[in-house]
């Protein structure tokens, strides 16, 4: 899929995506399958949601320690975007936040293969 160009989504566009995200997250599809659970979908999805988003919104991925974990979310023209902060327990402990690169990202084949998967039920 080639990256949209800095496309600034409406509020419609923003939640009709993450309720389809909702029901897309599974176990197969976050970094750690032994501590998914359908109460708490979001749970290790950060990296495969957030590279997601910037196909269809471009922007930027920003990674972050939150409460001890490594975390991934967009920046966006309007603004942060994060599908998968409601994972943390407040209050948040964010440290670090920096840029990414998509290949930074994706230079993991767990990562590929699970951003893959969740790409193809979006």
């Amino acid at each position: 899929m080639t990256q949209a160009l800095n496309i600034i989504p409406s509020v419609k566009e923003l939640t009709d995506l993450h309720d389809s995200f909702l029901e897309a997250w599974n176990s197969d599809t976050t970094s750690v399958p032994d501590e998914w659970t359908e109460a708490l979908p979001e749970r290790g999805q950060c990296a495969v949601t957030a590279l997601i988003l910037q196909d269809i919104f471009g922007g930027e991925l920003l990674r972050a320690v939150v409460n001890g974990e490594s975390h991934y979310w967009n920046k966006l023209p309007l603004g942060e975007v994060d599908f998968t902060r409601s994972q943390f327990v407040s209050p948040l402990t964010i440290e670090g936040t920096e840029e990414r690169t998509r290949e930074y990202v994706l230079s993991n084949m767990l990562t590929v293969k699970r951003y893959e998967t969740l790409k193809s039920r979006i």
